[in-house]
């Protein structure tokens, strides 16, 4: 007896405990506001300010205190001016991770321009340890342009969407943060104060429908803008969580807002009592009364524009909102309520009250795979694309193959066909289980890489050896080549890899010009050489995609024993002792500079072969070379060859329309006898310009997946001749 009353007090304590923890338990809170810039809009080299600096500082102590006492976990802030340091300061003072993005600045070089000190974006703070990232920047309308922190050139009102994630239980949330076109909304009230400053004779006609056309613009931008945002959502990874907190400028009742809920599917917050759910509260907040004047900042009379704006701004109604996808739908325990709504000393926080929501997070996470956990099986798919391409020897078409998944374990087969009107050949497969671009960034036990290739080209031009050999020397060869490599690679975080593995490779050289350097050099049966490698490497890698990658930073090292197994008869013993090392490193760097998307991609890399004399076979069959679409473009193949080689590009690849971007690089690189030479000095040089096309589906007897696919055209300026390549990929 006294055993059972002693398990039931247990059973009680452990269950009371629990109670208590479950009642203790801190939910994720969000908070959305709006900041208010304190700006009227007007003016060229600067807009007017409504308010004094000592009154921003004060609101902005207000909005400080509020949100440290709050304590959220996510803050969206729209109408951040100047975004950067308003952005930086405010994560700063409240211990939290920021991103933000620019959206209205003018022309602006490093912070200076026009209009001065005014720089508007949207921003998103997260809790540290959330592994807050930016992911991108969504233009949803205004004309062209280029958007930065440090630099900004664009003459209309621009607005975007900032896109970031987090990660809670190592599973990817997405973050959206925007501010619509603030144009009225469409409501019956406003026609009648529309209308009423016609009849009135307060207008004229003809200005009431310059005014009404303006108006229906404005309305049908804002549809559009929305309209942009659902498309760019739909392409964000299925069964994920998605909460998007943004100033609509419309009423919940609106077509608009009601929309983006269903087609998102996005759950409906209310916010209780409903009636009282005002963000621009235009009675009460004393902010809001400077947008419902007729006059500017400067006490000037505006047009009917700016008055029609000033009655809109007289009506209260909700304009800000969180909403929550369906992921959160059978999430309980959502508290939606309105905050920032006290004022201080009679001064309001902003213009706008805040929205706060408080949820249970963790329901919403249950099936979402998580970021870089173990991969989920793939939908099978068949990519196949064909494309001509100059050779020195003659046309010739390439054609593409990517087969994803048909094993029902992620793997994929990469295969290259091609061949020329002169009789050049490349075959190449590809297979990698699992998929390289599919374990980008991910953890993983163990991964298996097979390549094979096998080239032939009937016209290879010899130059000679080293960095100074000439142009004119040149001499043609056919040269074959097969590369069999296997190899296993193992991830020890989601960002560094090991990689072991074998490489053997054949190479014939053939047909050599009657009595020129390689008629000489070589002996009867020497122009045929084989090599087997043992090679490790270790890396780096956070670059976004393996493919295209737009941000991340990749480190390699490669260390590559070679030996030569050409001679029959030779010991095992002998062909050790005669290995030659190959020494590879490799740094990558992908950063946007600005947006739309520009990337700026670099790339450092050096080449070392260890123990090569400079008398021995294995300069001419395996030398490092430099030169070619993947080095130095505008420089052939093979331009330039030694022991040491090094090369540095840098790209610039920038959008042009739709899928079909530009790229300017400047591509140098040098090549040495021994590591003891390498300096800065004689350095090749070659500009390039470049066009690249993402190629969309299409629907011939099966669909054609061809996302994978990205049309490359360079054409490389070098200092003998100009050159163009047509292939595809990234040069690197």
């Amino acid at each position: 007896m006294p055993r059972i009353r002693i398990l039931v007090f247990c059973i009680f304590v452990l269950s009371l405990s629990t109670l208590l923890a479950a009642g203790d338990a801190k939910p994720f809170r969000i908070i959305d506001v709006n900041v208010w810039s304190g700006t009227d809009y007007q003016g060229r080299l600067a807009f007017n300010m409504w308010e004094s600096p000592s009154l921003l500082e004060q609101r902005y102590q207000i909005l400080l205190t509020n949100l440290k006492a709050a304590s959220p976990d996510v803050i969206f802030i729209q109408e951040t001016s100047p975004v950067d340091r308003y952005t930086r300061r405010l994560a700063k003072d409240l211990d939290m991770d920021e991103i933000h993005q620019v959206c209205i600045a003018g022309i602006k070089i490093l912070g200076l321009g026009a209009p001065w000190k005014f720089k508007e974006g949207n921003s998103i703070l997260a809790r540290k340890g959330l592994d807050l990232t930016k992911m991108d920047d969504w233009k949803l309308s205004g004309g062209p342009g280029i958007y930065s922190d440090r630099l900004t050139v664009h003459f209309d009102e621009t607005v975007s969407a900032l896109l970031g994630r987090i990660s809670i239980e190592g599973k990817p949330v997405y973050l959206i943060c925007t501010h619509l076109n603030a144009a009225p909304r469409d409501e019956q009230a406003l026609l009648d104060s529309l209308t009423y400053m016609r009849d009135s004779g307060e207008i004229l006609t003809y200005e009431y429908e310059e005014l009404y056309q303006r108006w229906q613009q404005g309305i049908a931008r804002r549809q559009m803008e929305m309209a942009r945002m659902l498309e760019n959502i739909q392409q964000l990874p299925d069964h994920t969580p998605i909460i998007v907190g943004a100033d609509f400028n419309e009423k919940p009742q609106s077509d608009v807002v009601r929309d983006f809920i269903t087609r998102g599917r996005f759950v409906h917050l209310p916010i209780t009592p409903d009636s009282l759910a005002v963000t621009w509260d235009a009675v009460r907040n004393t902010n809001t009364f400077w947008s419902q004047r007729y006059t500017d900042a400067r006490g000037r009379k505006r047009d009917n524009w700016y008055k029609f704006n000033a009655i809109a701004a007289k009506l209260p109604r909700r304009l800000d909102y969180i909403f929550l996808n369906e992921k959160f739908s059978g999430t309980d325990s959502i508290r939606s309520s309105i905050v920032l709504d006290q004022p201080v000393d009679g001064v309001f926080p902003s213009d706008h009250y805040g929205i706060q929501v408080d949820l249970d997070i963790s329901k919403s996470l249950e099936g979402v795979p998580k970021l870089y956990g173990p991969l989920e099986i793939q939908t099978p798919s068949l990519s196949i694309f064909p494309v001509p391409e100059p050779t020195n020897n003659g046309w010739g078409l390439n054609l593409e193959l990517y087969l994803l998944g048909a094993l029902h374990r992620n793997e994929s087969f990469y295969l290259t066909l091609f061949g020329s009107t002169q009789g050049d050949r490349k075959y190449s497969l590809d297979f990698s289980l699992p998929d390289y671009n599919l374990r980008q960034r991910r953890k993983y036990e163990l991964a298996f890489d097979l390549k094979t290739e096998y080239t032939k080209k009937g016209k290879t031009a010899y130059f000679g050896l080293g960095g100074g050999s000439s142009f004119q020397d040149r001499e043609y060869y056919v040269r074959r080549e097969w590369e069999l490599t296997p190899a296993v690679s193992r991830s020890f975080s989601s960002n560094f890899i090991g990689q072991i593995g074998l490489r053997y490779r054949y190479v014939k050289m053939s047909s050599f010009e009657f009595g020129g350097l390689l008629d000489a050099y070589f002996t009867e049966g020497a122009s045929a050489k084989k090599y087997l490698g043992l090679f490790e490497n270790f890396r780096y890698d956070t670059r976004d995609s393996f493919y295209n990658p737009s941000r991340g930073l990749l480190l390699q090292e490669e260390i590559e024993p070679v030996a030569d197994f050409s001679t029959g008869g030779v010991g095992w013993e002998a062909r050790l002792r005669g290995c030659k090392t190959r020494y590879t490193l490799n740094a990558q760097s992908y950063s946007v500079l600005f947006y739309p998307q520009t990337v700026l991609a670099l790339r450092l890399q050096g080449q070392h072969i260890a123990g090569n004399g400079r008398d021995s076979d294995l300069q001419l069959q395996s030398l490092q070379s430099l030169g070619g679409e993947f080095t130095l473009r505008g420089s052939p193949a093979d331009r330039y060859m030694g022991n040491v080689m090094a090369v540095a590009n840098a790209e610039l690849r920038f959008p042009i329309f739709g899928k079909l971007g530009g790229v300017v690089a400047w591509d140098t690189g040098r090549v040495w006898s021994e590591l003891r030479q390498v300096s800065l000095n004689g350095w090749a040089a070659n500009p390039t310009l470049g066009l690249r096309l993402g190629l969309p589906d299409i629907d011939l007897l099966i669909k054609l997946d061809l996302s994978n696919f990205l049309l490359r055209f360079d054409v490389g300026l070098g200092k003998e001749k100009a050159r163009w390549y047509l292939n595809f990929g990234q040069a690197f």
